[in-house]
């Protein structure tokens, strides 16, 4: 029997032809050519095995694989791609140059880019939104405000009244005493100027003793009232101070957030180039292309999508 070890089979052949079409998934043309080429495969490999009197109930004596040799050689197969043949169908392509190769218009052609139209306004709204709202961070920041307490105004005015009832009781009472402990008139008169005197003393005293607590005590009042409202102002100022940092903080987070706009979206576009350049890349004799009908006006143009050609090196 014959080494067929290094002759090309039908499958080595079928691999090889998928190689040559890298784009076939995403690319109709290129799709139609290597179903192109597999059906043609497929065709000389069924007429070979018709010119060698190979028919479906011996495929299996076949097993280690087709080689393209000379007729009348024993030969084994390990596709079988007749049904392939059978069933194929071209697809329609509706590619300006699927059946005009190198006959491509002159004006409404592009070369192949994909839009940076929505990177660019993506990056331009993020961009203008955190500035608006960098702008506005530091505006109309809330206040706190916790009021102040007044202090309260003490009165001993009922306790001085009491004081002179009594003084004015204790005055009639000594005056009666007196009347009836003295033998005369002067006698009387001088009992009773005695005992004036020593109740005016006791009330003087007792009623400068009740303005001095009194004003005592409102002076502790507004002390405490001074001490409660400096720490009120000291917790407005805390936490004012703090709101405003806070939206300096987001005035600056916002602003970042804005400046990072502008190379991420760069970025973005050198990633789509990329992309672009690499899809160009896989052509073998064409790079990609756009058409668009001139005779579109602005509005069309920017609405409609431009149509992928391939444009064949000369």
């Amino acid at each position: 029997m014959a080494n067929n070890k290094n002759k090309p089979t039908f499958a080595s052949r079928a691999r090889a032809i998928t190689k040559k079409f890298p784009r076939a998934d995403f690319d109709k043309i290129e799709k139609e050519q290597l179903d192109k080429e597999l059906a043609a495969l497929a065709q000389e490999q069924e007429q070979y095995r018709q010119d060698n009197g190979m028919v479906d109930d011996n495929r299996q004596e076949y097993a280690n694989g087709s080689y393209l040799v000379p007729k009348g050689l024993d030969t084994n197969f390990n596709i079988d791609t007749t049904q392939l043949a059978q069933n194929y169908q071209p697809q329609q392509s509706i590619d300006i140059t699927s059946t005009n190769r190198g006959m491509l218009p002159t004006e409404g052609l592009s070369n192949y880019s994909t839009s940076i139209i929505p990177s660019i306004a993506s990056g331009a709204i993020t961009a203008g939104a955190n500035l608006l709202l960098a702008n506005r961070a530091t505006k109309d920041v809330p206040e706190m405000e916790l009021g102040r307490v007044s202090p309260e105004e003490i009165s001993l005015a009922r306790e001085r009244a009491g004081v002179k009832r009594q003084s004015d009781l204790a005055s009639r009472i000594a005056r009666a005493n007196a009347a009836k402990g003295s033998r005369t008139r002067g006698e009387y008169l001088s009992n009773a100027a005695a005992q004036s005197a020593a109740m005016n003393r006791g009330t003087s005293e007792a009623l400068s003793q009740l303005y001095s607590q009194e004003a005592r005590m409102n002076a502790q009042e507004r002390a405490r009232a001074s001490q409660t409202n400096a720490q009120m102002q000291a917790r407005e100022a805390a936490a004012n101070m703090q709101a405003q940092q806070r939206a300096k903080a987001n005035k600056d987070a916002y602003t970042s957030a804005a400046i990072q706009a502008i190379p991420q979206t760069m970025q973005n576009i050198a990633g789509i180039r990329q992309q672009d350049a690499l899809i160009n890349s896989l052509g073998q004799d064409y790079s990609m292309a756009q058409y668009q009908d001139p005779s579109l006006n602005w509005f069309q143009k920017l609405t409609q999508p431009k149509q992928t050609v391939r444009r064949y090196n000369q």
